[in-house]
């Protein structure tokens, strides 16, 4: 909504975009696949929750070739978060429990990630369409530090 109601961008070059967002981050994929395994999931980490803060700042404001901008990093934000945190957990969870561990994990994650859209789309409605987008940018920073912080990767990982 935000992208064609606000920043007026026709619902086919959204969907160009979209389709960008995959294609574009599809060999960065691999890439950071294979350095994750050389180099450790938490580097991987903490870059992917940084780079939220430069795509949400650059969607705010954007035009169609700057979507294409922010949504590579969006794309690879997601990627590489995604792609550590459950290696991560695979690497510090032991084989009987990682079913459980990824259950709980995605629970409190579906549970918190729909109380966050109904107040995302409350600030949306009622304060203004780039408050959730800021506001991801911004919270992106505070759990890079937590995650550098706070995760450590153990030497000896679970079979």
């Amino acid at each position: 909504m935000y992208a064609t109601d606000v920043l007026h961008v026709e619902k086919f070059g959204w969907a160009i975009v979209m389709a960008f967002m995959s294609l574009s981050v599809s060999i960065p994929a691999i890439l950071a696949g294979f350095r994750m395994d050389a180099v450790g999931r938490r580097r991987y980490l903490i870059i992917g929750s940084v780079l939220y803060t430069p795509a949400m700042l650059i969607f705010i404001n954007a035009n169609f070739f700057t979507l294409l901008i922010a949504f590579f990093f969006f794309g690879l934000a997601q990627m590489l978060q995604g792609t550590s945190y459950n290696s991560l957990l695979g690497d510090l969870t032991p084989r009987e429990l990682r079913g459980k561990v990824i259950g709980c994990s995605q629970f409190f994650m579906y549970l918190s990630q729909a109380f966050m859209q109904l107040l995302a789309a409350a600030l949306y409605v009622y304060i203004s369409p780039q408050v959730p987008f800021i506001l991801l940018g911004i919270g992106a920073i505070p759990l890079s530090i937590v995650a550098f912080l706070k995760i450590f990767e153990n030497s000896a990982k679970e079979v």
